[in-house]
């Protein structure tokens, strides 16, 4: 298993403005106290950059890109992107941004619903207007967010240990969902959304039925039922079709067959269980003694599975293999991972402590990382809480604290 420390970066929130006039900064951080800095002048050779004090450290924009820059620091090679788009009205629109998620409608045409700390969720358009806010469509936290896949209803789901459906088309709120008796971490829905599954701070996941609003099943960590979730992930074998309702399932499930999900834990422990049956398949062990904080599958191959945790480590795991991790990462080692998330096939994206996120690269073959050059996101040294896809464009989407949405094309 491989396990090296990712050196981390991070450049002035500002520097674009800073190349017009005045020196900028690249801070390399050695530790968690102490911090090296390379500082650049205005004066330049074409599009490079050289530091004040060593001319073999360089700052190079690419020629192809204008939103991606490369730095040669000492022995370091790095990259730095910044947004192609981002949210510029106040912070005080959307508040501290915890949740998101896109949904593709004909015609390259998108929608964006945005949850906050506060608990208002905001839909906008394809081009980022503003559709409606739903404010206090929940007591706290919103901590996950869903487009059903007719893209007319959203599931949300908070702190306040209740998930809610909501209509795009006039933010109307039919149906609510009780029975968590702690914080809500997560969801993912099942097929065409009849059915979808919560995990909990409680320990449990629960099977939803849409139509009536009742769970259909509750299960947990056996070994401790009690053990937390922070984070899950479906994984979805396609040569299931139906059920038998008989001897496994209820008339209430739907699509349920083949799903199974991944639940990370607060003990650091990661369990697969089959949806249908409320069976255990898979239980990976605490590799780290820490909080497995936020787990993302391989969107191209079901067999692996990556998981960040408390200390700061990021671990690629073989579900084929449950023993050890095949690969880790170490980003700020001591500080939190707060979310990771496989961006395509090759790319994972993650974000630790209160100021880092990156992209890393993901080798074809066997889904490792990659040892070459990191792109630290520039998104003005921000907590980013969450990451998606977008379905129209080839971007990724950020999240996090004091209203920053942004876009990073990839």
């Amino acid at each position: 298993m491989g396990n090296r420390k990712q050196t981390v970066f991070h450049i002035q929130p500002d520097f674009q403005e800073a190349l017009e006039d005045e020196s900028f900064y690249i801070n390399m951080d050695r530790s968690l106290t102490e911090i090296q800095e390379f500082r650049f002048d205005v004066s330049k050779n074409g599009t490079v950059f050289r530091s004040t004090e060593n001319a073999d450290d360089t700052f190079t924009q690419s020629q192809q890109d204008s939103h991606l820059y490369s730095a040669r620091l000492g022995d370091h090679k790095v990259q730095f992107r910044t947004p192609t788009w981002k949210h510029t009205s106040s912070a005080s629109d959307i508040g501290n941004v915890t949740s998101i998620d896109a949904f593709a409608r004909a015609n390259d045409v998108a929608s964006y619903i945005v949850g906050n700390e506060e608990g208002s969720i905001s839909l906008y358009d394809s081009q980022f207007s503003h559709e409606w806010t739903q404010e206090d469509a929940h007591c706290s936290e919103i901590t996950t967010l869903k487009f059903f896949p007719s893209g007319e209803v959203v599931l949300s789901g908070s702190s306040d240990m209740q998930l809610k459906l909501w209509s795009i088309k006039d933010a109307s709120c039919p149906r609510i969902f009780r029975g968590h008796t702690s914080k809500i971490t997560d969801s993912v829905l099942i097929e065409r959304g009849r059915d979808f599954v919560s995990s909990s701070l409680d320990g449990t996941m629960k099977l939803w039925e849409c139509g009536s609003g009742s769970t259909v099943r509750t299960f947990m960590r056996r070994e401790n039922p009690n053990d937390g979730i922070n984070s899950m992930a479906l994984i979805a074998d396609s040569n299931t079709t139906t059920i038998d309702t008989t001897t496994k399932g209820s008339n209430l499930d739907f699509g349920t067959q083949g799903k199974k999900v991944v639940a990370g834990h607060v003990s650091g422990v990661i369990t697969i269980h089959d949806i249908l049956t409320k069976e255990s398949t898979i239980q990976f062990p605490s590799e780290y003694m820490a909080p497995c904080n936020s787990i993302s599958r391989n969107p191209c191959d079901n067999n692996y599975l990556y998981a960040g945790y408390e200390t700061g480590h990021v671990a690629l795991w073989d579900i084929r293999s449950a023993v050890s991790p095949v690969d880790t990462i170490t980003i700020n080692e001591g500080l939190p991972i707060n979310s990771i998330y496989c961006h395509g096939s090759n790319k994972l994206a993650i974000s630790s402590g209160p100021d880092t996120s990156v992209m890393i690269d993901l080798k074809q073959d066997n889904k490792k990382f990659q040892e070459d050059t990191p792109t630290y996101l520039v998104s003005e040294d921000t907590r980013i809480s969450k990451f998606i896809s977008d379905p129209t464009r080839n971007a990724l989407h950020v999240v996090g604290d004091h209203g920053f949405w942004a876009y990073f094309t990839t």
